[in-house]
Formats: structure tokens, sequence, C-alpha cells
């Protein structure tokens, strides 16, 4: 038998709706193989220490986007205390049905000084918790 826990996040999750800039370079599948960048605001609604969840609009990345399945996320968060800049990849979608989608990311890469605050930022957030117990 395995133990493979089915929720395979090792990090824990925090609550917070942060503003939100996406980019990343559209290869359309059809067509003369052109490529678009591609650049949406929205916000997250939780994120940890290995991934974010993003709140866009529904649409806003295509479907048929190869940005999805092989490109690199580039994206930039605003935190309280300052702008970071990391990148991610595409690990799930799912429509809300409120003319929203959630975009699910696994994050690869952030420079040193963008982790410092980020972790900073994740420790506030789980003295907060910690204080709501």
């Amino acid at each position: 038998m395995s133990d493979i826990n089915p929720d395979r996040r090792w990090a824990p999750r925090h609550a917070a709706s942060l503003p939100v800039r996406l980019s990343g370079v559209l290869v359309r599948q059809q067509g003369d193989g052109d490529e678009d960048v591609l650049l949406i605001a929205g916000h997250t609604r939780d994120l940890s220490q290995s991934g974010l969840a993003l709140i866009l609009p529904v649409g806003s990345v295509p479907p048929e986007s190869l940005l999805l399945d092989r490109e690199k996320l580039h994206i930039v968060l605003e935190l309280p205390t300052g702008f970071i800049a990391l990148e991610a990849r595409f690990v799930r979608r799912e429509l809300l049905g409120d003319g929203t989608e959630l975009i699910g990311a696994h994050i690869l890469e952030m420079g040193q000084a963008e982790q410092a605050l980020f972790n900073e930022y994740l420790d506030k957030l789980s003295l907060t918790i910690a204080k709501d117990d």
C-alpha cells in the first residue's frame, strides 16, 4: 500500500488577496506560429512557500495556449512591503463560476531579495493566524 497523500502540498497555505500581474509568451497552435506576449492582472486567493492560487478573469489565459503546458509564468506579486517578481509553472485551472478562474502555480524561482520579502510576509501571515486561534 502507498502512503501517498492526495493533497500534494508540502507547505501550509495562507489566505491572502494581493494584486498580481502575470505575463508569458502565448504561442498559437494554429496559424503562422506567431508569438504574443500575454499580460494579465488579477489577485491571489492564497499562497505558500511553494505555490500560488491566482484568481484571474475567465478567458484571460486562452485554453489552447501552450503557455500553460510548457512556458514559465512570470508573476509580479504586490506585497504590502513591495513588489516581488518570480517564475512559476502552471499546475491547474478551475472555473469558479463568477466570471473568474483559479490558476494554480508552482513557484520555480525568485531572487534572493524577493525570497526574503516573501518569507517575511508568510511569517507575518502565520503569526496572524496563530494569534487568531
